[in-house]
């Protein structure tokens, strides 16, 4: 049932998922109109090129290619080995109008000149780009060429010569246009590999050389492994300016001052309540959480070309995060020195999604952007892990002087305890990824353009995948490390309410129907919230699934399960007592507490619920000692007694005290100042 329920989860993130990629699909999809929309107004230019046999020399010159039409095409991904990947673009139908300027001579005499035309009609070409890599199993690619640029499957249609000058008409090429038809199509094939090998000589310069050096100069760092100390702090800076000047100031010890009972409970946090946590709070109905490009980047472009034949600009409208209620663990203020936390988690899954505008207007129209297509491009991570370290310097003074009051607004915590900060700064991120998957694209206006750009990019992750997961490490260690510190920045700014009269019970638990805020804050309510929706969960056989988490609990302190022990003294009193002149001295004691099954909670459980019509009363309704298993107790008592010699008593016991299907109910009367 375990496997199964497992694969029921997966199947339902995978369906929330796919309503997540349509859920920008709002147009109705039409092979290759945008595209052709884009390359019908394109001009390619193409090299002059001379031809001819022993009797006639046809120069032409001034070509230019433009009106293309692509009826098919497809790309075609192949790993030929580890050092070389293979992109094929294939296209078996398409069509394209050429004009250029002719010339030719009949041995030494001018046979004349003017302007031509020629329409090539379902017309073939294929393009191979060979890229390759030291190995593509650590490294990304480094270089590419045409490997192979198909110039034989031009055919034309129709050719037009037409004459402006002295000498022989251009009637004379028109009327043997189909020996010359051959000629043309030979040239224009390899004038256009020529163009396209010459235009794409920047892919190398600007893509490829910068990628290759950016991901292996992070590939390097990592290699070498995480070099930083994330105590780095602790030995090699003054914690304030006042330390130096023999001033008395403490720093909160996160070792000392936390206790060891706390210490355990948040090294490492149960990943189900987290998960609740972010459904509930952080995320939407359909587990997203989207954000504005602005929370990321100053300008929403990310990616603009200016080129020969075309002009395009990529922006980012906003990102949405999903998979966040998939952590399979949490570590939380782990106190790893006296003044630095580590924290850490390991996520499942993360898709990121990005909503993303396409501008394209080519350099021929001088009119509004021809195509505009709004799109979303969405990336998944697999097995994603992160643990970081954070040095902090908190004034034990200025810590002990914030209100109760200010902690109760989920706003107000953190610019509280940062207005106790001195000195502060991440000393260690380290990042690691599993797998990334392919990318999925949504939204065209062009199925066609949707699958070349979703094959194409699943080609160039393949290439990079690998390098881009071993340079990750490097990155997150130095860029990423490096911005986080240059936005975290204490703020001294620290809100005190004030407050008279007596506890609400209703408004300091109870989240207001309106959804506002009242005058106890946010904390409480929400606290109270996941509490009470923790306890209100059944399982199958009808007990609360509370007592799972208990469990989990109690095994973090005791290392048993649903067991809590605490060793030696839990309290111990001494006393003197004078009787009949007789002084006797009185001592009690209670050691080796054990509390056993304590996740036999029954069905009925209510706990801190505020009683209608009266502000000052809680209820406690539990019943506990449910199950085979009762409820248990274990604890030494011990007393004693000694007077003057005449009386000595020393009477040790173990208490063992055995619950079954105990109802226990508790009204709570309490008066408190706010």
């Amino acid at each position: 049932s375990k496997q199964n329920n497992k694969v029921s989860n997966s199947q339902g993130q995978q369906q929330r998922r796919r309503v997540f990629l349509l859920l920008t699909m709002h147009r109705q999809l039409q092979d290759y109109q945008a595209l052709n929309a884009i390359l019908s107004q394109i001009i390619l230019p193409v090299s002059d090129h001379t031809t001819g046999n022993a009797l006639v020399d046809i120069e032409l010159t001034q070509i230019s290619c433009t009106n293309i039409q692509i009826q098919n095409l497809h790309v075609d991904h192949a790993k030929l080995s580890n050092t070389t990947q293979r992109l094929s673009i294939q296209s078996s139908d398409f069509d394209l109008d050429c004009k250029y300027r002719w010339s030719y001579q009949v041995g030494f005499l001018d046979g004349g000149s003017g302007v031509g035309l020629a329409g090539f009609r379902q017309s073939q070409m294929q393009i191979d780009f060979d890229f390759t890599s030291p190995d593509f199993e650590e490294y990304p690619p480094d270089d590419f060429t045409i490997s192979f640029c198909r110039d034989d499957g031009y055919q034309v249609s129709n050719l037009e010569f037409n004459g402006d000058g002295m000498g022989l008409s251009g009637n004379l090429l028109n009327s043997i246009d189909f020996l010359l038809r051959s000629t043309v199509e030979e040239e224009v094939g390899i004038a256009a590999c020529d163009t396209i090998e010459e235009k794409l000589e920047f892919l190398k310069s600007d893509v490829i050389d910068y990628f290759y050096n950016s991901i292996n100069g992070y590939l390097v760092q990592s290699q070498h492994g995480n070099t930083s100390d994330p105590l780095e702090m602790e030995e090699t800076i003054l914690l304030s300016s006042s330390e130096s000047n023999g001033s008395s100031t403490s720093y909160y010890n996160f070792q000392t001052d936390i206790p060891l009972s706390i210490q355990s409970v948040l090294g490492q946090v149960d990943e189900s309540p987290l998960n609740r946590l972010m459904r509930r709070f952080v995320l939407d109905e359909d587990g997203h959480l989207s954000l504005n490009a602005t929370t990321f980047m100053d300008s929403n472009v990310v990616y603009e070309i200016n080129s020969e034949a075309t002009d395009a600009k990529l922006s980012l409208s906003s990102v949405t995060f999903g998979g966040l209620d998939t952590f399979k663990s949490f570590r939380f203020i782990d106190p790893i020195g006296k003044y630095t936390l580590q924290n850490g988690f390991n996520l499942e899954e993360l898709y990121v999604t990005l909503d993303l505008d396409a501008l394209f207007r080519p350099q021929s129209s001088d009119s509004d952007p021809t195509v505009l297509e709004n799109f979303t491009f969405s990336l998944q991570f697999e097995d994603i892990n992160v643990e970081s370290a954070i040095f902090m310097a908190i004034s034990t003074e200025e810590f002990e002087n914030i209100s109760f009051g200010s902690l109760l607004w989920i706003n107000n915590i953190l610019p509280c305890i940062l207005a106790t900060v001195e000195n502060a700064k991440f000393t260690q991120l380290v990042a690691s990824v599993g797998n990334i998957m392919p990318p999925e694209y949504s939204g065209f206006d062009d199925q066609a353009a949707e699958r070349i750009i979703s094959d194409a990019s699943s080609a160039f992750v393949s290439m990079y995948k690998k390098s881009v997961i071993n340079a990750l490490p490097g990155f997150a260690q130095n860029d990423v490390l490096t911005r986080l510190n240059s936005l975290f920045k204490p703020d001294k700014q620290c809100f005190t309410p004030t407050y008279s009269g007596l506890v609400d019970f209703h408004e300091l638990l109870i989240s207001r129907d309106d959804h506002s805020i009242g005058r106890y804050g946010d904390v409480v309510p929400t606290i109270y919230g996941m509490f009470q929706e923790s306890i209100s969960e059944t399982k199958s056989d009808g007990t609360p699934a509370f007592n799972d988490l208990l469990s989990k609990v109690a095994e973090l302190q005791s290392n048993e399960n649903g067991t809590l022990i605490f060793p030696g003294d839990i309290f111990r009193t001494n006393s003197t007592l004078e009787l009949d002149n007789i002084i006797l001295e009185l001592g009690v004691a209670l050691s080796d507490l054990r509390v056993s099954n304590l996740n036999t909670f029954g069905s009925t459980l209510k706990v801190f619920q505020p009683v209608d019509g009266a502000t000052n009363a809680l209820n406690n309704t539990v019943t506990f000692g449910v199950g085979p298993d009762p409820f248990e107790i274990t604890a030494t008592i011990l007393i004693e007694a000694n007077g003057d010699g005449l009386l000595d008593i020393y009477n040790e016991v173990t208490l063992d005290l055995r619950i079954r299907d105990l109802n226990l109910a508790l009204d709570v009367l309490a008066d408190i100042k706010e």
